[in-house]
């Protein structure tokens, strides 16, 4: 349903990311200049996801510029169930040990996606085919997993099993270095092969095994755009009701794509992006999951924000205007200008990919420029 806000409200979000779109056309001296106290309170972070290399060697290669030369300290990885679960059934994080072991030593934040059933990455739901035949029944396509189903029951004995096999590997002022825990991803969206959505009676389970083995840590959960936005406030707040411990130890994160298909192929509209549109047909902005945040305790990051191409759109990570852009758009839109964020770039691998192999364009050039001055507190 349209919002019967009046309509210069409406569509003052369309004439918002126009400005902002203009002011990206800054080249980066003037851009840092401009914007340096918004860009002050954000930090540059990203999702590694080491099986976008064919070699370990090369993934370690690629992990060790992106946090020795982009300054980035804020990393996201995650583990599939399907690679840290053998033939033989048995939990073995040995693929993800050179990756987490190098993020310790280097003192980066890491935030674990654990998932069990969903995890960054296509086809995001990674359940091992063995799990798969032994249900009962696999459910089918947009099921919604609940807490006593066969595969969440799965999933919840593999994640107990995974969380204290990490605890007996790692010292425990080496596991300190894991600052966040995500279980699945996107949890409320239906994305992914399966298109199953995660039930809050599941999702809390989740929640009571990670903070039985990392009790130091923070809860994130992330919203694919503004769709889940609600859903993750109120399970926050429920938690938060019953719990009071969890105060400033949840995230709620946004993930921020401003060209994908089909959706910004149609002419016209498909020139706005979702923080546009989600204004115009629903009256609804962010200011309200900023005001929620405040007021129950959680905080606000950016998950994902798009740096790679999707189908047919293949500028984004290419045009340092766009990096600009959504930059921008983030801060001005999405995140409390009262606190610091992360904003966790998607599509850092390909970048790197092209950094090692000598093919950076001039544009991607001033995107690593952007990337580091970020992380240098300008």
């Amino acid at each position: 349903m349209i919002s019967k806000i009046p309509l210069i409200k409406r569509y003052n979000h369309i004439f918002c990311q126009a400005e902002t779109w203009k002011n990206a056309k800054f080249l980066n001296g003037d851009f840092f200049y401009k914007y340096r106290e918004e860009l002050k309170k954000i930090r540059a972070g990203c999702s590694f996801a080491p099986e976008e290399f064919d070699k370990e060697q090369e993934a370690l290669a690629a992990l060790r510029f992106i946090v020795e030369q982009l300054k980035i300290k804020n990393i996201r990885l995650g583990i599939r169930w399907k690679k840290a679960v053998g033939q033989s059934g048995k939990t073995d994080t040995s693929f993800y040990d050179p990756y987490i072991a190098y993020c310790i030593k280097k003192e980066v934040n890491i935030c674990l996606n654990v998932g069990p059933i969903k995890t960054f990455r296509w086809p995001e739901d990674h359940v091992p085919d063995q799990i798969l035949k032994k249900l009962n029944a696999t459910p089918g396509k947009g099921s919604i997993i609940k807490k006593d189903s066969h595969l969440a029951q799965e999933a919840v004995s593999y994640l107990y099993e995974l969380l204290s096999l990490l605890t007996q590997k790692y010292k425990k002022e080496d596991l300190a270095k894991i600052r966040i825990i995500q279980p699945e991803n996107e949890a409320f969206n239906s994305f992914g092969e399966h298109r199953w959505i995660m039930s809050e009676e599941y999702l809390m389970e989740l929640v009571k095994i990670i903070h039985k083995f990392f009790p130091h840590v923070s809860i994130l959960l992330n919203s694919a755009g503004y769709w889940d936005l609600g859903k993750i406030s109120g399970f926050y707040e429920r938690i938060l009701m019953k719990n009071p411990k969890f105060k400033d130890k949840l995230i709620s994160g946004f993930d921020y794509y401003y060209l994908f298909p089909p959706f910004s192929s149609i002419p016209l509209i498909g020139k706005l992006d979702l923080i546009s549109i989600n204004k115009i047909f629903t009256g609804d902005d962010c200011a309200l999951n900023i005001k929620k945040s405040r007021e129950a305790g959680f905080k606000i990051e950016i998950t994902e924000v798009q740096m790679e191409p999707w189908g047919k759109f293949v500028s984004p990570g290419a045009s340092a205007r766009e990096l600009r852009f959504v930059l921008l758009r983030c801060i001005n839109n999405i995140l409390d200008p009262e606190d610091n964020s992360v904003v966790r770039l998607w599509g850092i691998e390909l970048l790197v990919k092209k950094i090692l192999s000598n093919r950076l364009t001039a544009e991607e050039k001033e995107i690593v420029n952007i990337i580091k001055k970020i992380n240098s507190c300008l």
